[in-house]
Protein backbone atom coordinates (compact mmCIF):
# COMPACT_ATOMS: atom_id res chain seq x y z
CA UNK A 1 0.00 0.00 0.00
CA UNK A 2 1.30 3.66 -0.63
CA UNK A 3 1.56 6.41 1.81
CA UNK A 4 -1.84 7.70 2.86
CA UNK A 5 -0.61 10.59 4.67
CA UNK A 6 -2.36 12.73 2.48
CA UNK A 7 -5.61 12.19 4.14
CA UNK A 8 -4.56 13.09 7.36
CA UNK A 9 -7.34 15.09 8.55
CA UNK A 10 -9.89 13.75 7.06
CA UNK A 11 -12.96 11.02 8.00
CA UNK A 12 -11.04 8.37 6.18
CA UNK A 13 -7.66 8.37 8.16
CA UNK A 14 -7.31 6.27 11.57
CA UNK A 15 -4.78 7.50 14.20
CA UNK A 16 -3.86 3.88 14.51
CA UNK A 17 -4.19 1.03 11.85
CA UNK A 18 -7.15 -1.40 12.30
CA UNK A 19 -5.54 -4.68 13.80
CA UNK A 20 -7.77 -6.58 11.79
CA UNK A 21 -5.81 -7.85 8.43
CA UNK A 22 -8.13 -6.05 5.29
CA UNK A 23 -8.89 -9.57 3.74
CA UNK A 24 -10.81 -10.54 6.90
CA UNK A 25 -12.43 -6.82 6.99
CA UNK A 26 -13.53 -7.02 3.77
CA UNK A 27 -14.70 -10.70 4.73
CA UNK A 28 -16.64 -9.36 7.47
CA UNK A 29 -18.68 -6.91 5.95
CA UNK A 30 -19.38 -9.72 3.00
CA UNK A 31 -20.88 -12.42 5.74
CA UNK A 32 -22.46 -9.98 7.88
CA UNK A 33 -24.34 -7.82 5.17
CA UNK A 34 -24.81 -10.21 2.63
CA UNK A 35 -23.21 -7.99 0.23
CA UNK A 36 -23.71 -9.78 -3.67
CA UNK A 37 -21.39 -9.79 -6.28
CA UNK A 38 -22.86 -7.46 -8.05
CA UNK A 39 -22.90 -5.05 -4.57
CA UNK A 40 -18.87 -5.58 -4.36
CA UNK A 41 -17.78 -4.89 -7.70
CA UNK A 42 -19.70 -2.19 -7.16
CA UNK A 43 -17.58 -1.27 -4.06
CA UNK A 44 -14.58 -2.04 -6.00
CA UNK A 45 -15.20 0.41 -8.83
CA UNK A 46 -15.75 3.04 -6.59
CA UNK A 47 -12.93 2.97 -4.63
CA UNK A 48 -11.02 2.23 -7.94
CA UNK A 49 -12.68 5.87 -9.09
CA UNK A 50 -11.62 7.22 -5.42
CA UNK A 51 -7.87 6.16 -5.45
CA UNK A 52 -7.28 7.74 -8.99
CA UNK A 53 -7.20 10.82 -6.64
CA UNK A 54 -5.62 9.85 -3.37
CA UNK A 55 -3.56 7.26 -2.31
CA UNK A 56 -4.57 5.07 0.42
CA UNK A 57 -2.53 3.06 2.66
CA UNK A 58 -3.26 1.26 6.13
CA UNK A 59 -4.76 4.47 7.80
CA UNK A 60 -7.61 4.82 5.65
CA UNK A 61 -8.39 1.40 3.14
CA UNK A 62 -10.56 0.30 5.82
CA UNK A 63 -13.12 3.40 6.15
CA UNK A 64 -12.87 3.72 2.53
CA UNK A 65 -13.93 0.07 1.79
CA UNK A 66 -16.59 0.30 4.13
CA UNK A 67 -17.89 3.36 2.63
CA UNK A 68 -17.47 2.10 -0.72
CA UNK A 69 -19.55 -0.94 0.27
CA UNK A 70 -21.75 0.98 1.84
CA UNK A 71 -22.20 3.43 -1.10
CA UNK A 72 -22.92 -0.09 -3.50
CA UNK A 73 -25.30 -1.27 -1.34
CA UNK A 74 -27.57 1.82 -1.20
CA UNK A 75 -27.12 2.21 -5.44
CA UNK A 76 -27.44 -1.46 -6.09
CA UNK A 77 -29.14 -3.52 -3.83
CA UNK A 78 -31.95 -0.02 -2.55
CA UNK A 79 -33.88 -2.76 -0.45
CA UNK A 80 -30.97 -3.76 1.54
CA UNK A 81 -33.05 -3.78 5.59
CA UNK A 82 -29.19 -3.55 7.01
CA UNK A 83 -28.50 -0.05 5.81
CA UNK A 84 -27.49 2.45 7.47
CA UNK A 85 -28.22 0.94 11.10
CA UNK A 86 -27.05 -2.91 10.34
CA UNK A 87 -24.13 -1.35 8.32
CA UNK A 88 -22.92 1.15 11.16
CA UNK A 89 -22.61 -1.35 13.96
CA UNK A 90 -20.84 -3.88 11.67
CA UNK A 91 -18.27 -0.95 10.70
CA UNK A 92 -18.26 0.60 14.50
CA UNK A 93 -19.25 4.07 13.43
CA UNK A 94 -22.31 6.11 14.14
CA UNK A 95 -24.87 6.77 11.76
CA UNK A 96 -24.12 10.45 11.01
CA UNK A 97 -20.34 9.99 10.69
CA UNK A 98 -21.02 7.13 8.09
CA UNK A 99 -23.27 9.61 6.30
CA UNK A 100 -20.62 12.52 6.68
CA UNK A 101 -18.00 9.87 5.15
CA UNK A 102 -20.50 8.93 2.55
CA UNK A 103 -21.19 12.63 1.90
CA UNK A 104 -17.00 13.44 1.50
CA UNK A 105 -16.77 10.15 -0.47
CA UNK A 106 -19.55 11.05 -3.10
CA UNK A 107 -17.86 14.62 -3.50
CA UNK A 108 -14.21 13.14 -4.26
CA UNK A 109 -15.86 11.10 -7.04
CA UNK A 110 -17.78 13.76 -8.37
CA UNK A 111 -20.99 12.60 -7.04
CA UNK A 112 -20.58 9.77 -10.02
CA UNK A 113 -22.36 6.30 -9.17
CA UNK A 114 -22.89 4.99 -12.72
CA UNK A 115 -21.35 1.95 -12.93
CA UNK A 116 -21.99 1.32 -16.76
CA UNK A 117 -20.35 3.96 -18.46
CA UNK A 118 -16.77 2.99 -18.05
CA UNK A 119 -15.35 0.99 -20.76
CA UNK A 120 -12.55 -0.36 -18.15
CA UNK A 121 -15.13 -2.58 -16.67
CA UNK A 122 -17.11 -3.98 -19.26
CA UNK A 123 -16.11 -7.47 -18.53
CA UNK A 124 -16.65 -7.23 -14.67
CA UNK A 125 -19.86 -5.58 -15.22
CA UNK A 126 -21.12 -8.21 -17.93
CA UNK A 127 -20.05 -11.03 -15.46
CA UNK A 128 -21.92 -9.75 -12.86
CA UNK A 129 -24.83 -7.58 -13.93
Amino acid sequence: MSDDSELRGTCFYSLEIPEISLKDYMTRLTEHLNLSDPTLTAAVIYLDRYTAKHPIGGHSVHRLWGTSCSLAMKYVEDENEDTPRGLCEVLGLYTSELAFMEYEYMREILFDLNLKRFCPYDDLLRENY
